[in-house]
């Protein structure tokens, strides 16, 4: 059996213990390619500072719905910010939720992007709120950007930024 993390690889030894030999192989990941390809120049945006990216399926696991929450309450206390969404899937509701309390000037969606490395490269902070990942490759590419962290905990964002060695790792609510 192989995992694609040691977060993985106990879960699934939790699950099945009869299993005694999991190897631990890590996806591969070309820097050299994310660094190029951030290069790339993007569409000309106003940019605020700070700007958030966050990077991912539009679904449940990946917690945007916590990560709006928090930009709410962030817009409610005066802050003035940007986050930028890159990602396909079901963005309906969450545009809903951006339409329905006025954060359409903090929250900019862009959808799927074939290349996100360009706005990653540009944003300030990369921001993960998932509720678990088997890896984490979003966090490892902003890692590879020199982007500052912050990230929701789960066993392979640990695996990755190590006690808050590498980035903010907050726990799993708003």
């Amino acid at each position: 059996v192989i995992a694609v993390s040691q977060g993985v690889a106990d879960s699934f030894t939790r699950l099945f213990p009869i299993l005694s030999h999991i190897n631990v192989i890590y996806n591969p990941i070309n820097t050299t390619v994310i660094q190029e390809k951030a290069k790339h120049p993007i569409p000309k945006e106003k940019k605020v500072t700070p700007t958030f990216v966050r990077v991912g399926r539009m679904t449940e696991v990946k917690g945007y719905d916590r990560w709006l929450r928090v930009l709410l309450k962030l817009k409610e206390k005066g802050y003035v910010f940007q986050s930028w969404i890159i990602g396909g899937g079901n963005r309906d509701k969450y545009e809903q939720f951006v339409i329905e309390n006025h954060l359409t000037d903090y929250v900019i969606s862009l959808g799927h992007q074939d290349n996100p490395y360009p706005y990653m490269a540009k944003a300030d902070y990369f921001v993960s709120t998932s509720y678990t990942e088997g890896l984490g490759m979003s966090l490892i590419e902003a890692l590879t950007l020199n982007k500052p962290v912050i990230c929701s905990r789960y066993p392979a964002a640990i695996e990755i930024l190590g006690n808050n060695e590498y980035g903010i790792i907050f726990e799993q609510d708003d």
